[in-house]
């Protein structure tokens, strides 16, 4: 593609708990299994992970389920005990935290629901636990302990809208962004210019796709697999770009325009610098252009 100086594109109410559906709501997370945006994780006893910016610790041998939405990240516990931000969960509960507050609650999720939407690859060492919480559940209805409520934590949103926004702010790049800006928008334009500089400077092509504007890769009315590969693509020609590489690697993001649609000088006191200039998508922030500035 040759030198590339810039671009532009133009969850029940219990006697006590609430008792949510965690089913399909489209994102990965590095598991052993994903299917859409659901992943499958397996922890051992006392091992810590971070996940979207987010630190879990297990109890016993842990199996349980992620599911990022546009607004929250669930992880339904199947076995073991799992704890994040000063709340628990064991098996039947879910681990529910919102992206942008950090707001961290420990419900119920309902387990024959998920059970029906399991992928069939996670049968084996999903569906004996399912179906053991599953018939508890069925217990705790009959005797009036459980009440199912229609909140769904895969899709806080309308259904058919959060099938679109997920397969965007799903991202882990965007949702790590939200967690750590806690919704202050200038904080998170100033880590959305950083995160972008770093990544092309980095090579990083997976975060360079993630932050780049989806909405005309959304305007040509593909389908999620295809715009989202487009996305790719753009992004990896971008990455390529020995200028562009150069003068981002070790850059410093100083702020020109502060706000949503925010601009950003990004460069190095011995290489011409660059401006990044952002735009608001839902409640994340998008890199909209990349252009030699002076």
């Amino acid at each position: 593609m040759g030198r590339m100086n810039g671009w532009n594109l133009a969850l029940a109410v219990l006697a006590a708990p609430v008792w949510c559906h965690v089913g399909a709501a489209a994102a990965q997370h590095v598991t052993d299994n994903s299917a859409g945006n659901r992943s499958l994780l397996r922890m051992a006893d006392g091992e810590s992970r971070s996940i979207y910016g987010v630190d879990y610790a297990a109890e016993g041998a842990v199996l349980a389920i992620l599911v990022p939405s546009s607004e929250l990240i669930s992880v339904a516990v199947l076995e073991g005990r799992l704890s994040a931000r000063n709340q628990s969960a064991g098996a039947g509960g879910v681990l529910v935290i919102t992206i942008d507050s950090g707001e961290t609650a420990a419900l119920r999720f309902d387990a024959a629901r998920l059970a029906a939407t399991l992928p069939p690859a996670w049968a084996t060492a999903a569906s004996p636990a399912l179906d053991s919480i599953a018939a508890r559940q069925r217990r705790q209805l009959f005797w009036g302990r459980l009440e199912p409520v229609g909140a769904n934590a895969a899709a806080p949103v309308v259904q058919n809208t959060e099938a679109l926004r997920v397969t965007y702010l799903a991202e882990a790049a965007v949702v790590e962004l939200r967690r750590a800006a806690a919704g202050n928008v200038d904080t998170l334009a100033q880590l959305t210019a950083e995160r972008f500089a770093a990544a092309l400077g980095n090579g990083d092509i997976a975060t360079v796709a993630a932050l780049i504007d989806p909405q005309p890769f959304l305007a040509t009315g593909q389908g999620p697999a295809i715009w989202q590969a487009a996305r790719t693509a753009f992004a990896t020609r971008l990455t390529q770009d020995s200028g562009v590489r150069t003068a981002l690697t070790g850059a410093t993001v100083a702020p020109v325009t502060p706000g949503e649609n925010a601009l950003f000088r990004a460069g190095a006191p011995d290489r011409q610098p660059f401006h990044i200039a952002l735009v608001a998508r839902d409640r994340a922030l998008f890199v909209i252009s990349l252009e030699q500035g002076s």
